[in-house]
């Protein structure tokens, strides 16, 4: 699991992305495919970098699990 996640934010993160060239979606789908194939607890939903390790369940979660959803109060 660290592995998988220390690559993703390691290579992929590399990557630039824009409107023009999307390697960072080319990339999140090429990887998830290989990733899935040793590792089937990866979840398929999303890209991978929506992701994050609970230790303590020893599962990916997504970040949304972690971050609140930000309020505007003007």
């Amino acid at each position: 699991m660290v592995l998988i996640f220390s690559f993703v934010w390691s290579a992929g993160a590399n990557l630039y992305d824009s409107v023009k060239d999307n390697s960072r979606i080319k990339f999140s789908h090429t990887i998830k495919n290989k990733i899935l194939k040793f590792y089937s607890s990866f979840p398929y939903e999303g890209e991978i970098y929506d992701y994050f390790i609970d230790f303590d369940k020893k599962e990916f979660h997504n970040w949304s699990e972690l971050v609140t959803e930000y309020k505007y109060d003007p």
